[in-house]
């Protein structure tokens, strides 16, 4: 298993998108969380992330995942408790076996946010 660690930084709003890298033979499984350090709260999600996965060395891509995130430093209860300070996404990654398989991701955010991003790859 290894993790990581992308320290606090502030993200202005605009679409990011990360270089398209090779998925290591046995992987089967990523975990990615952001922490809330600074979401404004704008009334609507802040954060869209996308992922995209190909079997066949980056020649066809296909959608794999997205998650979005509504904005607030905290996500409390009804009762106002927090039950979360970060946003996260888990996900298997199909053929662990196969050599070919490459990943890319594209995140869109709607207002500057400053998160720490943690990726968990197992």
């Amino acid at each position: 298993m290894a993790t990581i660690v992308i320290p606090s930084a502030s993200y202005p709003s605009g679409t990011k998108t990360a270089a398209e890298v090779a998925v290591p033979t046995g992987l089967s499984f990523a975990a990615l969380s952001l922490s809330r350090n600074a979401w404004p709260d704008i009334g609507s999600d802040v954060l869209k992330f996308d992922c995209e996965i190909s079997f066949d060395n980056g020649f066809n891509w296909t959608f794999f995942c997205r998650f979005t995130a509504a904005g607030g430093d905290v996500i409390t209860n009804r009762d106002g408790v927090t039950v979360a300070t970060a946003s996260a996404i888990a996900f298997k990654i199909p053929q662990p076996e196969n050599s070919q398989r490459r990943i890319r991701f594209t995140v869109e955010t709607f207002a500057t946010i400053t998160t720490t991003i943690t990726i968990d790859l197992n």
